[in-house]
């Protein structure tokens, strides 16, 4: 179904207002964004697919406040994806998990039990980066456990999009630091860039991998940061 004008400025706003609301924690958190490479711009209408790593489940929001909000104006509205297939508690409350879709412009993934190709779950995502937007996709595909590395092995997903789009792949790493007084997030920014051509979507999404890992193991206090 094509967006109408109104309903994507709605989106908008909702995501920059998520960026003042979410401000609230840094109240428990030592939250920020470093940029080893460079302050990311993005241009207008630029289509981007953001690819960090994946530490916590509030890796989302906490990835939103890192970044300065000038940053994060000129990248909203950032297209994700989200489950349909809600168990347990979650189910009770689809409803409302349905209505915060809506409202912040979230991509739904087919039903589990239709068994979809690569590119019917990322559909969404794929017509958002056609109309000039911005998306974001965890690569690695699930939040980190206990006992695995920091930058774990990425599906070949993220490949498929930038293949498919020919958008640049804005590579992050996150790192949750021991704390001294409170815990600290810090969100490590990369350039945009282009997988080599000739790379097969495993490969390529090693060779997206590698470069998270290079960010990843900059050391943070090395880097000035650009806080919200």
């Amino acid at each position: 179904m094509e967006e109408t004008a109104s309903y994507r400025a709605l989106i908008t706003f909702s995501q920059r207002l998520s960026w003042f609301l979410g401000q609230a924690l840094r109240l428990r958190l030592a939250v920020r964004a470093v940029y080893p490479r460079g302050p990311l711009r993005r241009r207008p209408d630029e289509a981007l697919i953001l690819a960090p790593t994946h530490e916590h489940v509030l890796d989302p929001w906490l990835a939103v406040i890192a970044f300065d909000y000038r940053t994060w104006r000129s990248l909203a509205p950032v297209r994700v994806l989200g489950t349909r297939d809600w168990a347990g508690w979650y189910h009770r409350f689809r409803w409302l998990f349905r209505g915060l879709y809506r409202l912040y412009g979230v991509a739904e993934l087919p039903p589990r039990s239709r068994h979809a190709t690569r590119e019917e779950k990322l559909r969404g995502l794929l017509d958002a980066l056609a109309r000039g937007e911005v998306v974001a996709l965890f690569p690695e595909g699930h939040v980190r456990e206990p006992g695995e590395p920091p930058v774990r092995p990425f599906e070949p997903g993220i490949a498929f999009l930038h293949r498919r789009s020919g958008a640049p792949v804005v590579p992050m790493a996150i790192r949750l630091d021991p704390p001294h007084r409170r815990p600290r997030f810090t969100l490590i920014v990369g350039a945009p860039v282009a997988i080599p051509e000739g790379l097969g979507l495993d490969e390529s999404a090693e060779w997206l991998r590698l470069r998270a890992r290079e960010l990843y193991e900059q050391s943070p206090p090395a880097v000035a940061p650009i806080e919200g």
